[in-house]
């Protein structure tokens, strides 16, 4: 278990400086000044902003800087906004953004699993079709659409939620309902090809014949073989989820980190794209790597193959 933790640890480290140097390069390789813009700037005042940000020195020692920022926790200042900086900003806006994605995470995944096993329960019913059915219309559409379609339908002709805007939990249920819609779908489906090939397995069958309800046996036998592949999807999915969605954040107005990050694009403010790339990036690969812990602790079958190759 040691060595499977210092392997994965070591893999996230690598991974997470790939992510901030080929960040890095890439932005200062975009085209185009984050300062001037449509304006017009004397020179002296460009020369003074790009002493101020470091921006005037050399390319590798730019580099080394903004790393050595990353080893002590600083993702440098903001250039849109002075006088504040990345992180303020990603303490401001990471609670609403988690908050937001942890309710459509816990919804996604309870119903995403009881639509895919009723769905297995049922094969080549009427429920089956209708929960694949709603399942590939949670793929097939995207999420801000689902979103303006909800501001329509329960906001401005019913009156039932706010169109937009952050404030009590009101305001998050249609943001939640659009950003769980394709996690949901995509745990249905998952959870119905994995339970229908568990259902097929001899001991199941066997319980079956005795005169075990179905019902009984695919929830106390079947669902935990067929939820650990479900397992493996948590970590992507959860980090794109807690996170929140970029396009529903700003269809709702919701000043979490994707608002930000989608200024900072329009606004070229190379170091929060760069410090917002390496938080999410960050927070994803640690999600990878508790999840590949949690599916080695929940099936023995990957503890024996490790002990057995070690």
């Amino acid at each position: 278990m040691i060595r499977f933790l210092f392997k994965k640890a070591l893999i996230l480290l690598i991974s997470l400086w790939c992510v901030i140097t080929s960040t890095f390069f890439l932005m200062h390789a975009i085209p185009g000044d984050p300062f001037i813009g449509d304006r017009v700037i004397p020179q002296e005042v460009l020369n003074s902003l790009y002493s101020h940000f470091g921006l005037d020195q050399p390319i590798w020692v730019q580099y080394l800087q903004y790393l050595k920022g990353i080893l002590h926790g600083e993702l440098g200042p903001s250039i849109i906004y002075q006088g504040r900086s990345v992180n303020q900003f990603i303490a401001e806006g990471f609670p609403i953004s988690f908050q937001l994605g942890l309710q459509a995470l816990c919804l996604a995944i309870p119903t995403g699993i009881f639509l895919g096993t009723m769905a297995a329960m049922h094969r080549g019913k009427w429920q089956d079709s209708l929960f694949m059915t709603l399942s590939t219309i949670g793929v097939s559409v995207p999420s801000f659409v689902l979103g303006s379609f909800f501001q329509f339908a329960f906001s401005l002709k019913l009156h039932l939620f706010p169109v937009a805007r952050w404030g009590g939990f009101e305001h998050t249920i249609l943001p939640t309902l659009a950003l769980a819609a394709l996690p949901t779908a995509f745990v249905a489906r998952l959870t119905r090809s994995n339970m229908v090939e568990v259902l097929q397995q001899d001991y199941i069958q066997t319980a079956l014949a005795k005169g075990i309800p179905l019902f009984r046996v695919s929830i106390q036998h079947g669902l935990r073989n067929a939820i650990l592949p479900v397992i493996t999807y948590l970590g992507p999915i959860s980090a794109g989820v807690l996170t929140g969605s970029f396009i529903i954040e700003k269809i709702f107005a919701i000043p979490g980190l994707g608002q930000w990050m989608i200024h900072s694009i329009n606004g070229r403010d190379y170091p929060m794209i760069m410090g917002l790339t390496v938080f999410f990036s960050t927070f994803l690969m640690v999600n990878v790597f508790l999840v590949d812990l949690l599916y080695t602790l929940l099936d023995p079958r990957i503890r024996l193959k490790k002990e057995t190759y070690a």
